[in-house]
């Protein structure tokens, strides 16, 4: 994977930005990320590993039930 590609650092910045974005949204899915920043942070995490096909569709939402079972 070449780190120092701009294409793919904005296509995981873009997705990581996107899902926290539509996790946000007080209109619709507000999971309450801006008062949890660590489950913002995982989310985003999980989103660009997501993006970079390092995990599936799959094991994305396990490992999210998990952070937001354990941390706060």
């Amino acid at each position: 994977m070449d780190f120092w590609d701009e294409n793919l650092r904005r296509k995981t910045t873009e997705g990581a930005l996107a899902n926290y974005v539509a996790n946000s949204d007080p209109d619709g899915g507000d999971h309450g990320l801006a008062e949890r920043p660590q489950m913002a942070f995982a989310m985003c995490y999980v989103s660009a590993h997501y993006v970079l096909d390092l995990i599936g569709e799959e094991q994305a939402p396990g490992i999210l039930d998990f952070c937001d079972d354990n941390l706060d």
